[in-house]
């Protein structure tokens, strides 16, 4: 039969394995809590570089089109003015193009590097949301193995005060003397 202080030895060993199995389970879900958080982020920046290349894109319809209305103008202002469209007025109308061409080229490469951007910040989202995932298992990991030792440890020192307490005698106490002289 246990003694009762060992039972409430192994009482307190229950106790202290359970609170470090909560603890590490409780960090565990924070950690996944803010992985989860990460990932999403990781999806939002993704979907704002898609955005930023279709804004690119819608900029580049508008470049176009008023390059073109500006062509169409040069065109009918130099064969209204009785010119041919060559030599000069061609030089132009080239001119035009070309310029508008760079802007177009200019506007897809802002796009693409603002893009890029997010490109990059969701993969350092997604990095993130992998090393909390790791972290919490770790912590889990390592709480169990703690937990372990300290359930093992224990039941030893228990067992060890078990065992001696039911040896005959061991709990017959010495008679205390009186301090007082009498007796």
């Amino acid at each position: 039969m246990c003694e009762p202080v060992s039972i409430i030895a192994g009482i307190g060993l229950a106790v202290s394995v359970g609170s470090m199995i909560f603890g590490a389970v409780s960090k565990k879900n924070e950690a996944d809590k803010a992985a989860e958080q990460e990932a999403k982020n990781q999806i939002e920046a993704n979907r704002l570089a898609e955005v930023e290349t279709q804004r690119g894109e819608s900029q580049v319809s508008v470049i176009r089109q008023k390059a073109d209305q500006i062509m169409a103008a040069q065109a009918n202002k130099a064969i209204g003015g009785g010119f041919a469209l060559e030599g000069t007025a061609a030089r132009i109308l080239e001119s035009t193009n070309m310029l508008s061409e760079q802007d177009i080229q200019m506007t897809r490469m802002n796009a693409a590097q603002i893009a890029m951007g997010y490109r990059y910040q969701g993969l350092n989202f997604g990095a993130q949301a992998s090393l909390l995932r790791q972290k919490g298992d770790n912590i889990l990991a390592g709480s169990i193995i703690g937990a372990t030792g300290t359930a093992i440890g224990g039941a030893g020192t228990i067992w060890k005060y078990a065992d001696s307490a039911s040896k005959p005698g061991a709990w017959n106490y010495p008679e205390t003397q009186s301090t007082d002289g009498n007796g």
